[in-house]
């Protein structure tokens, strides 16, 4: 504190050898990100729609929160549903919890969407959750979500099933570089990339052979892409 400090951002490439290349180096985003010791974790607010159907969707969130500090903390979790356009829709209850010193908690909550828009392949609705966390009445962390209302399932007889809609996945197996720019892609040349297969026709996309970047993710939950994530190449 009160001193000049040095943030030093190094890659190890020296950890094996995969079967894949996948490159080598800071190809991605960097964010420092600062943070007040009682947060919600990276990655932290998980959100599915387990029950949906033309009149309302069950809305089920589970929100990791961290206490990093050295203190006991009594917090306060609430989650408000906005539409694509910003306007807020449903709210829930404020839900308290003791989350003990350095520790975690996964707070669990539901609220009722009425009246739901459906995300498709062919109209890509998506909702945004706002996860607000209190203490001692004090906001301390925003945090938000997009998601979508959507039912799937696999069929033996039917195949893929989209909102209880057969879907034929028309894709293409699609690695993170593009050409010659290598690895480093900007965000705009993957978006133009969707723009293009979308114009083609595809509407499903297998990533290979790592986890693509969020942004890429996002991308295609905007634009109407099924994705099959792939997390790595080891069968």
């Amino acid at each position: 504190f009160d001193k000049e400090n040095v943030l030093a951002v190094r890659v190890n490439t020296t950890g094996g050898r995969p079967r894949w290349y996948a490159g080598a180096g800071i190809y991605r985003h960097v964010w420092l990100k600062t943070l007040n010791p009682v947060h919600v974790a990276t990655y932290g607010a998980y959100v599915t729609t387990p029950q949906i159907n033309a009149e309302k969707a069950d809305v089920h969130i589970v929100t990791k929160v961290n206490n990093t500090s050295v203190n006991e903390q009594k917090i306060s979790v609430q989650q408000t549903v906005f539409d694509n356009k910003g306007h807020r829709l449903e709210r829930s209850s404020s839900l308290q919890v003791v989350v003990a010193a350095g520790s975690t908690a996964d707070v669990v909550q539901e609220l009722t969407l009425n009246n739901p828009q459906l995300w498709s392949i062919d109209t890509p609705n998506l909702y945004r959750i706002e996860t607000t966390v209190k203490v001692d009445g004090r906001m301390v962390d925003v945090y938000s979500t997009s998601f979508g209302v959507r039912t799937f399932k696999f069929d033996k007889n039917n195949g893929f099933l989209l909102n209880g809609h057969r879907i034929k996945l028309k894709g293409i197996c699609l690695h993170h570089d593009a050409g010659s720019l290598g690895t480093a892609v900007p965000d705009r040349l993957y978006e133009r990339r969707l723009e293009i297969l979308k114009e083609y026709g595809c509407n499903a996309i297998r990533c290979a052979h790592n986890q693509p970047s969020p942004e890429f993710l996002d991308m295609c939950d905007r634009m109407g892409f099924v994705v099959i994530d792939e997390a790595f190449d080891k069968w």
